[in-house]
């Protein structure tokens, strides 16, 4: 696990929650999935990628990190896509809603959310 909060498998990255940073990640790879685990709990299933250096992603995986540095947010390599795909940056929310503190709320809300959805 590096300081990414992304595992290294097979010369490509695959993201994990951010808590997970430092632990150890056992990897189970099928021919079109790679199944990330820690001490038998499942943290993560991505698309498999092929080449090198390519980076798979869950947003998701780095709420609990930008509550903690909401700055972060808008430079994260996670949003790249967001930000090709038009999709609001933390700007754009500052903007709508109001002010940094609505924003660190909003991401809040998110956060449980995903923890309520996946039990």
């Amino acid at each position: 696990m590096d300081p990414y909060a992304t595992v290294r498998v097979d010369k490509n990255r695959y993201s994990v929650p951010s808590r997970y940073v430092g632990f150890k990640v056992q990897v189970q790879m099928d021919v079109d999935r790679v199944d990330l685990f820690h001490a038998g709990k499942r943290l993560a299933t991505h698309p498999r990628v092929f080449g090198n250096n390519k980076w798979q992603l869950n947003p998701d995986h780095y709420l609990e990190l930008i509550q903690q540095r909401p700055g972060a947010f808008q430079e994260a390599r996670s949003r790249t896509k967001d930000r090709r795909a038009g999709k609001p940056s933390a700007s754009r929310l500052i903007y709508y809603h109001g002010n940094a503190g609505t924003v660190a709320a909003i991401l809040k809300i998110t956060a449980l959310l995903r923890n309520l959805s996946t039990g």
